[in-house]
């Protein structure tokens, strides 16, 4: 599982250092993302869940349950 992570700083390069010198993986976000709106937030999540297969089935699989959420 994925974690968003925000962390404000005047010291970007010793963050990534550190990061780098654990192998971990991340991946950095600009200011100008952090401010979408909920609803582009959602957009771009279904967007790169499209072009994931895996998410792709999780995402068929919720669809089902809530068809039979709708139904009742």
């Amino acid at each position: 599982m994925k974690e968003l992570l925000i962390i404000r700083t005047d010291n970007s390069a010793k963050i990534k250092s550190l990061l780098d010198e654990n192998n971990a993986n991340y991946e950095v976000v600009y200011k100008d993302t952090v401010n979408l709106t909920e609803e582009e937030i959602w957009r771009q999540d279904a967007r790169l869940a499209s072009q994931d297969k895996e998410r792709q089935k999780e995402i068929a699989a919720w669809d089902k349950v809530a068809s039979k959420i709708d139904d009742e």
